[in-house]
Order: structure tokens, then sequence, then C-alpha cells
């Protein structure tokens, strides 16, 4: 019995939990890998986010891990067709949150930190940042140095 809520667990309830939340990251990980491999990119950040963060708060649901695998549907029916955020993509942008910039750069991957305010954009001037990140594309990105 819990000692919170004095109501004992269900072990086969949880394993099913548990195998929802272990298939609906089986289909996070191969929509991030189809959107990897994609040339051009299918779809905007700000439509992915929220395809992936929405049903997070649900892991564990039937409903959450349809959703995944929805949304890895459509993303693969945009990559078969051929759609692009970016006509002529160049080049792509990702998060460095996900590894460090150290060891991206001695990986030899150009490496570009803003330090900015993500949830308040009152204390960036987005001009500024939209110069900042477009001559280091030319210069570091595009021009191969």
């Amino acid at each position: 019995m819990a000692q919170t809520t004095g109501r004992v667990i269900s072990e086969t309830g949880f394993a099913e939990v548990m195998h929802l939340v272990d298939e609906q990251q089986e289909w996070n990980r191969r929509t991030r890998d189809l959107i990897a491999r994609a040339r051009p990119c299918p779809l905007p950040v700000n439509d992915g986010v929220p395809s992936v963060m929405i049903p997070q708060w649900h892991r564990g649901t039937t409903w959450a891990r349809d959703a995944a695998r929805a949304f890895h549907d459509e993303v693969a029916e945009r990559v078969s067709a051929g759609v692009s955020v970016c006509p002529g993509e160049r080049a792509r942008l990702t998060p460095g949150a996900a590894t460090s910039p150290r060891a991206l750069e001695a990986a030899g991957i150009p490496v570009l930190e803003l330090h900015a305010d993500n949830v308040d954009a009152r204390s960036a001037d987005g001009d500024a940042l939209t110069r900042t990140v477009g001559d280091w594309l030319d210069r570091h990105v595009l021009a191969g140095g």
C-alpha cells in the first residue's frame, strides 16, 4: 500500500502505461530521425514542437501514443511529397542544447551562441538577431569555414 495515497499500485496497469510511454517515445524518435534526414526540411519548428510536446503531457495514454504515430505519419507524407518550408534550403540550424557547443566545435561543426530570453522578446533586438544569424550563416556555414 502506498504511504501517500493509501492506494495499491497495479503492476499490470503500470506495465501497460510504461509500454505506451515506450511506444510514444519510439514514434517521436522515428519522427526526429525522419526530419533530420529529410532534405529539404518538411515542417517548421513551430509546427513540430507542439505536435510533440502536447502529447508529452499525456504520455502513458493511448491518445498520446496515437498522436505521436499520427505526427510521424504526417511528417512522412510531407517528406514523400517533397514539402519544403524553405525552398532552396542550403543549411539548417538546430538547437546547441542537445550537445555541448564546445563538443560541436571540436567536431568541426560551426556554432553560434545567442544569448536571449526565449520567453520575453522585449530584452532582445529582433533585427539585430536576424542580422547576426544571417552574417554567421554567410561567413561560417555557407562559405564552408
